[in-house]
């Protein structure tokens, strides 16, 4: 009988921004893996594989830490945009607040603002930030 191949993280692109976005999100809320297992269910075991980017954990396991911590699992499927940008955060959180009816209003005005940056004139645009 042959011996199963283990799991190596060079097979699963994901494994690096997933184990790092969940260990960074545990140092920054100051929680044991110990508190994360009891609060989620999942095994320590299995917390501290993910944080070390080992193997490949289901959705069942992946799930409730995405939630637990708050977690936007975008970072997982494209680790090379800048969703970590504070300036892009506080844009989403923008848009968080907005109820259906101000994001119907917002969204004409977005895409022409963008459209204007993106446009070869958009060297002529001013842009000041407050503060």
């Amino acid at each position: 009988m042959r011996k199963k191949k283990p799991v190596e993280n060079r097979d699963f692109a994901f494994a690096r921004p997933m184990g790092d976005a969940v260990r960074q999100a545990r140092d920054k809320a100051g929680f044991t893996q110990g508190y994360v297992s009891e609060c989620t269910g999942i095994d320590t075991r299995t917390i501290l594989n993910i944080e070390n980017c080992n193997g490949n954990p289901t959705m069942e396991k992946l799930y409730p830490l995405v939630r637990f911590y708050g977690i936007d699992p975008r970072i997982f499927f494209y680790p090379e945009s800048e969703l970590t940008s504070s300036n892009r955060a506080e844009l989403r959180l923008l848009l968080e607040t907005c109820t259906e009816q101000e994001a119907t209003a917002l969204i004409p005005i977005i895409r022409a603002i963008l459209e204007a940056l993106h446009s070869k004139n958009s060297d002529t645009l001013k842009i000041h930030k407050d503060g």
